[in-house]
């Protein structure tokens, strides 16, 4: 029975040793520490990206849409070019297009985000011809956050390949790491893209308007007499000189085509053939 329990305890205690050599060489893995530090990294972004969003300081994307009808295109143009101009906005996109009997012109404006609210005022103000205008904000304040921890998460582990590939001498395996490594370069960039579009949004409004005008018709007039006589000589000369042209593009042809003719008159003329037709002058 003393056997049966010394037996006992010497198993319960390898037991014990066997777990604790298995926690350590697990926590002393490289891959379980940089899984480790990755979760940390994520919790800690998680923590940032909380208190940013309560922070009062928000990350807003700002567009309105107006629609102007005006009877006078160029001086409507001329009065919102005048507001763009003093708040320090700039035309990245105008677009012009005909409905029926009218045109419709598109402009595209950028303005500071700190000015947006005057400057689209200012243009009430200037067009009173304003018949409609739609404002909408976009917060994209977590969109940033959020990218900036993954970003952070992506960089460290760009570092644990980097560290991977130094301790690796097998091909194959330091291959496999390299494609890891330029899919986690890849993502780090495209993230990194968004967050400049997103910044660059957020940084410049967008105020988009659309101007209906009665269409300006040109005016037609009935070419005279002269015209149509100048248009026409001119059209006849033309094809005397395109006929002309096209007579010395094919010389060859028109000189074998030629000798031809006069051998064949010649041959004629000696042969008779006219005298007896009765076609050949009388001596």
């Amino acid at each position: 029975m003393n056997r049966l329990f010394s037996f006992f305890l010497f198993a319960s205690a390898m037991a014990l040793v066997s777990c604790g050599g298995s926690s350590e060489a697990i926590d002393a893995s490289p891959n379980y520490r940089a899984q480790n530090d990755t979760q940390a990294e994520y919790f800690t972004a998680n923590d940032e990206t909380t208190t940013k969003t309560a922070s009062p300081n928000r990350d807003l994307i700002k567009t309105a849409t107006l629609k102007v009808e005006s009877p006078n295109l160029v001086q409507t143009k001329a009065s919102i070019q005048l507001a763009m101009n003093v708040h320090q906005g700039y035309l990245f996109s105008e677009s012009s297009s005909f409905q029926d009997d009218f045109q419709v012109v598109h402009l595209g404006i950028k303005v500071p985000n700190a000015e947006f609210e005057v400057c689209l005022d200012r243009i009430q103000k200037e067009v009173p011809s304003t018949k409609s205008i739609d404002v909408k904000t976009e917060d994209v304040t977590a969109q940033l956050v959020d990218f900036s921890a993954r970003i952070k998460s992506k960089r460290l582990m760009e570092q644990r390949l980097y560290q991977l590939i130094e301790k690796t001498d097998e091909m194959k395996d330091v291959l496999s790491l390299e494609a890891s490594l330029n899919q986690v370069r890849e993502e780090i960039e495209r993230m990194e893209a968004s967050i400049v579009r997103l910044q660059n949004d957020v940084a410049y409004s967008t105020i988009n308007i659309s101007i209906t005008s009665p269409a300006v018709k040109p005016v037609v007039e009935e070419p005279t007499f002269f015209d149509q006589a100048g248009s026409n000589f001119l059209v006849g000369w033309s094809g005397i000189t395109r006929t002309l042209l096209g007579f010395i593009r094919q010389w060859p042809l028109t000189l074998i085509m030629c000798t031809m003719v006069f051998f064949l008159v010649r041959a004629v003329r000696r042969s008779g053939i006219l005298r007896e037709l009765g076609m050949a002058k009388p001596k």
